[in-house]
Protein backbone atom coordinates (compact mmCIF):
# COMPACT_ATOMS: atom_id res chain seq x y z
CA UNK A 1 0.00 0.00 0.00
CA UNK A 2 1.34 3.43 -0.96
CA UNK A 3 0.52 6.11 1.55
CA UNK A 4 -0.66 9.38 0.01
CA UNK A 5 -1.94 11.24 3.06
CA UNK A 6 0.60 13.07 5.22
CA UNK A 7 0.38 15.48 8.13
CA UNK A 8 3.74 17.10 7.39
CA UNK A 9 5.74 17.38 4.18
CA UNK A 10 9.34 18.43 4.70
CA UNK A 11 11.08 19.96 1.70
CA UNK A 12 14.81 19.27 1.92
CA UNK A 13 16.56 16.47 3.75
CA UNK A 14 19.43 18.45 5.22
CA UNK A 15 20.14 18.77 8.92
CA UNK A 16 17.20 21.07 9.60
CA UNK A 17 14.76 19.16 7.42
CA UNK A 18 15.67 15.79 8.92
CA UNK A 19 15.44 17.24 12.44
CA UNK A 20 11.98 18.61 11.64
CA UNK A 21 10.87 15.29 10.14
CA UNK A 22 12.19 13.40 13.16
CA UNK A 23 10.44 15.68 15.62
CA UNK A 24 7.15 15.56 13.72
CA UNK A 25 7.37 11.76 13.57
CA UNK A 26 8.10 11.59 17.31
CA UNK A 27 4.92 13.59 17.89
CA UNK A 28 2.87 11.12 15.88
CA UNK A 29 2.68 12.90 12.51
CA UNK A 30 2.81 11.07 9.21
CA UNK A 31 5.79 12.69 7.51
CA UNK A 32 6.97 12.78 3.92
CA UNK A 33 10.53 14.13 3.56
CA UNK A 34 11.43 15.22 0.02
CA UNK A 35 14.97 15.81 -1.25
CA UNK A 36 15.89 16.94 -4.77
CA UNK A 37 19.51 15.82 -4.47
CA UNK A 38 20.89 12.35 -4.98
CA UNK A 39 21.77 12.13 -1.27
CA UNK A 40 20.36 13.40 1.96
CA UNK A 41 22.26 15.93 3.99
CA UNK A 42 21.94 19.17 2.04
CA UNK A 43 24.42 21.85 3.05
CA UNK A 44 24.93 20.06 6.36
CA UNK A 45 26.48 17.15 4.47
CA UNK A 46 29.05 19.53 3.01
CA UNK A 47 29.99 20.99 6.37
CA UNK A 48 32.79 19.29 8.23
CA UNK A 49 33.48 21.80 10.96
CA UNK A 50 36.34 23.36 9.04
CA UNK A 51 36.85 26.64 7.27
CA UNK A 52 38.58 27.32 4.00
CA UNK A 53 41.52 29.59 3.50
CA UNK A 54 43.70 30.06 0.46
CA UNK A 55 47.27 31.11 -0.13
CA UNK A 56 48.17 30.71 3.55
CA UNK A 57 51.68 30.68 4.99
CA UNK A 58 51.28 26.96 5.75
CA UNK A 59 50.40 26.22 2.13
CA UNK A 60 53.35 28.27 0.89
CA UNK A 61 55.68 26.46 3.32
CA UNK A 62 54.41 23.09 2.00
CA UNK A 63 54.91 24.20 -1.60
CA UNK A 64 51.19 24.34 -2.35
CA UNK A 65 50.22 26.96 -4.90
CA UNK A 66 46.75 28.35 -4.27
CA UNK A 67 44.79 31.53 -4.80
CA UNK A 68 41.49 32.97 -3.62
CA UNK A 69 39.94 32.99 -7.12
CA UNK A 70 40.40 29.23 -7.49
CA UNK A 71 38.89 28.67 -4.06
CA UNK A 72 35.91 30.87 -4.89
CA UNK A 73 35.22 29.06 -8.16
CA UNK A 74 35.56 25.64 -6.51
Amino acid sequence: MVETDFDVIVIGAGGAGLAAASEATARGARVLPLEAGARTGGSTRLSGGVFWASNTSLQKKAGIEDNPDDQFHY
